[in-house]
């Protein structure tokens, strides 16, 4: 869409690798259940995202029980476009292990529903909905009041994030 309606030309001055900050507040409302929301934006794009989640925690780490087990729901919406209005349902299961209370591998799999719309007076395209697939994998470091992760995430494209996080 980006293409097609901002640049004809081919010509995208943010290139094929961009990076969007992320705001995100996350808290615990209880031991199994956290709730979150998100922003993101690049100054150099003309569109972003904000968006809610859940995390619900299915089993939790700890004598006889090996691995944590969490189910995640997120809803995004893109911001700033004018030529279409596009929503994401996203779904997933992840497992992740902690050792020696400060590092944690994960991995997870999941989906995507996207519903797109466009809302162009330029063209007349049909509204879609697709599923996307997703796995995704990362670790945490925890270090006092810190944790520095990182995460890679392969859908329709690959995506990789980096985030330091304040633990209250």
């Amino acid at each position: 869409w980006n293409d097609t309606f901002a640049h004809p030309d081919a010509y995208h001055e943010l290139g094929t690798d961009q990076a969007f900050p992320k705001l995100r507040l996350r808290v615990g409302v209880t031991d199994h259940i956290d709730v979150g929301a998100f922003y993101t934006r690049n100054a150099l794009a003309n569109y972003g995202w904000v968006g809610l989640e859940a995390k619900y925690g299915l089993l939790q780490q700890r004598e006889g029980m090996p691995i944590t087990l969490a189910l995640r729901g997120a809803y995004t919406k893109t911001l700033y476009v004018h030529d279409m209005d596009m929503h994401a349902v996203s779904a997933d299961v992840a497992a992740a292990r902690t050792f020696r209370n400060r590092f944690t591998p994960y991995l997870g799999l999941g989906s995507d529903l996207v519903l797109v719309r466009e809302t162009s007076d330029a063209v007349a395209l049909e509204s879609e909905a697709q599923v996307v697939p997703h796995v995704l994998g990362g670790f945490q470091v925890r270090f006092w009041h810190l944790a520095l992760g990182a995460e890679a995430h392969q859908a329709a494209l690959m995506s990789f994030q980096v985030q330091l996080t304040t633990l209250l």
